[in-house]
């Protein structure tokens, strides 16, 4: 699956105050300072804050969504001709995590459901590299898993699918029990 992004800049990860950096799908060398201009509109006008009343500024959002999904032009016809979907800054999680919104055809053509997780994002850490830059670390839980059934319909209570790395401690993500106030 090909991805394209919106909505990724320094400048709007500073301005925004985001304990990030850009990703490495949205860093360039060598642009334009045409390209480089309307990269940062493009970033501005897709992780602005519109609230409520002001839905009619979804609009321009929408068109630029619409155009990073355009037509690819390919000269190999082996290679991918159209975007499964875009990937932007969650402006919710003051853009340190990523929305990936993926075209319904290629989710019908390419995937299917494996399992179900229900998690908790429990903290976040900054941690500061030998090299200066300072890396996000998300503490998560997972509660428990669900695998669908022949219809479709999710079956609670299953054991993971999910085969971890060498190396990696899968007991982080055993399910607990759910606390009393979280309903399931």
């Amino acid at each position: 699956m090909t991805f394209n992004h919106l909505g990724y800049s320094t400048k709007v990860l500073q301005a925004l105050k985001s304990r990030r950096d850009l990703p490495f799908f949205a860093r360039t060398t060598g642009d334009s300072e045409r390209n480089a201009i309307l990269r940062e509109w493009q970033a501005r006008v897709f992780t602005q804050h519109i609230g409520v009343g002001q839905e009619h500024l979804y609009r321009l959002p929408i068109a630029l969504k619409g155009f990073a999904l355009s037509k690819m032009v390919q000269i190999d016809p082996r290679l991918p001709r159209i975007f499964s979907g875009v990937i932007y800054p969650s402006v919710a999680m003051w853009l340190l995590a990523d929305n990936i919104a993926i075209l319904p055809s290629e989710v019908n053509a390419k995937m299917s459901l494996l399992e179900v997780i229900l998690l908790t994002l429990d903290s976040i850490k900054k941690v500061r590299k030998d090299d200066g830059s300072v890396d996000t670390q998300f503490a998560n839980k997972a509660y428990d898993y669900a695998r669908a059934d022949q219809d479709g319909n999710l079956i609670w209570g299953q054991r993971s699918q999910v085969i971890y790395p060498p190396g990696t401690d899968a007991s982080r993500f055993t399910p607990q029990l759910l606390p009393p106030e979280i309903p399931r």
